[in-house]
């Protein structure tokens, strides 16, 4: 957590992130497990003679985050909600909570404690 002084005083700035938990519901079967994985995550792909090799890009690669464990993701604040909805459009139970960030997560999502004004 970043620090500052302000008229003799020691401020700690708090920068806050979404952690957001989900998970296909039970009985759900493999197939659409296999689906929805590709399609947060991204997958490698090469046409069937083996040819061709090219990448299709997960939803989740296009923003900033920090992968925690399949399923538990830290976007920047903001961010949450939009994908929580993209996850539940796509039949996942999804937990949000705003945390605060250390100082790891900051610098994996690129972001920087403000200054006290």
């Amino acid at each position: 957590m970043g620090r500052g002084s302000y008229n003799g005083m020691h401020i700690r700035v708090h920068v806050t992130g979404d952690l957001l938990l989900f998970w296909l519901p039970p009985r759900t079967p493999n197939r659409v497990h296999t689906r929805f994985r590709q399609w947060l995550y991204g997958r490698e792909v090469e046409t069937a003679d083996g040819k061709y090799r090219y990448r299709r890009w997960g939803a989740l690669e296009r923003e900033r985050h920090v992968l925690l464990y399949t399923g538990a993701v830290i976007l920047p604040k903001g961010a949450g909600k939009r994908i929580a909805a993209m996850l539940r459009q796509k039949g996942a139970v999804v937990l949000e909570r705003e945390v605060v960030l250390t100082k790891d997560d900051r610098r994996r999502l690129r972001l920087h404690p403000r200054s006290p004004s």
